[in-house]
């Protein structure tokens, strides 16, 4: 897949992301636009910019981010995930996810992504990983497969809750 094409994928994702986010009914006092820029104005930025913010959000959140694609080779890292597993994103950004996953666990990640590519829905579970000084740690691993528009999972995210 050449670049471009990788670009238009993801920006057609920044935008779905956004478009779902801002576009979704409103209470007073809502927290979801505070403190982000205004439904009008993330409207009106173009696709690179709105990837951008999606991109800064995601990089700043408390939570590790960690993105796959259908192999299983990590294409997103975020800082907390650096925090959490002690590899940087220079370390971590393709290769296998497989790198903080203790061998024993090895089928687990065969097997959620045979599920995702049947399409079946792996939304939330408990499981541990790795970190780069080999410390075992258990945690809970949300993953939220990103559809592009013709329906085709293209990306497979995952949030792990910051620890208490």
């Amino acid at each position: 897949r050449t670049g471009g094409h990788r670009f238009q994928e993801l920006a057609a994702i920044g935008h779905a992301v956004l478009r779902k986010f801002y576009d979704r009914p409103r209470t007073p006092g809502d927290a979801a636009g505070r403190g982000i820029q205004s439904q009008t104005s993330m409207q009106d930025q173009s696709p690179l910019a709105a990837v951008t913010h999606v991109a800064a959000i995601v990089d700043s959140a408390d939570d590790a981010i960690i993105s796959t694609d259908l192999n299983g080779v990590i294409t997103s890292w975020n800082r907390a995930a650096e925090r959490l597993f002690g590899y940087t994103p220079g370390e971590a950004i393709g290769r296998s996810i497989r790198i903080i996953v203790p061998v024993d666990r090895h089928s687990d990640v065969d097997e959620v992504l045979r599920r995702i590519a049947r399409g079946d829905s792996v939304v939330h579970f408990d499981t541990v990983r790795r970190r780069k000084d080999g410390t075992i740690l258990p945690i809970s691993v949300s993953i939220s497969p990103i559809r592009n528009p013709a329906g085709r999972v293209v990306d497979l995210p995952g949030s792990i809750p910051r620890s208490p």
